[in-house]
């Protein structure tokens, strides 16, 4: 196996663990943080640098069409429309070893509805709230 091999990486989103997708290795899904640091101008032309703590992240979530992990978003995206709010979450990284935490989350941009007689790669977009990362032992 590969070093950049992600298949040992655990999602799991209100309790459900999704099943690897993309079983060829390779990037199954990615955490974007915003920008930690923000520069102001100041009254006396300086300028201010303000950090800002990580609460907010946004996950894409790559699948084949027929990986298993495709279809639990699409039950979880139906819980969502229904008016459910989707709660906790947590993915583990094995390459760094960090645990990425999770209080609520959104279902933003579902992956499109394919109809083809190969197999395609979905994407999904998650908005994580309340988000902490534990790093690596």
């Amino acid at each position: 196996m590969a070093v950049s091999d992600v298949t040992f990486d655990v999602l799991v989103a209100p309790g459900t663990s999704l099943p690897p997708s993309g079983q060829g290795g390779g990037e199954r899904w990615r955490i974007a943080f915003p920008r930690s640091a923000e520069v102001a101008d100041k009254n006396d032309g300086g300028q201010a640098v303000v950090m800002t703590r990580y609460r907010s992240a946004v996950m894409t979530l790559t699948a084949l069409q027929d990986d298993a992990a495709h279809t639990v978003m699409r039950r979880l995206h139906t819980r969502q429309a229904a008016g459910e709010r989707l709660a906790g979450g947590q993915a583990s990284l094995v390459l760094s070893g960090e645990t990425v935490r999770w209080g609520a989350y959104t279902i933003t941009q579902p992956a499109d509805i394919v109809s083809a007689s190969s197999v395609q790669t979905v994407t999904w977009e998650i908005a994580l709230q309340d988000v902490t990362i534990t790093p690596g032992a």
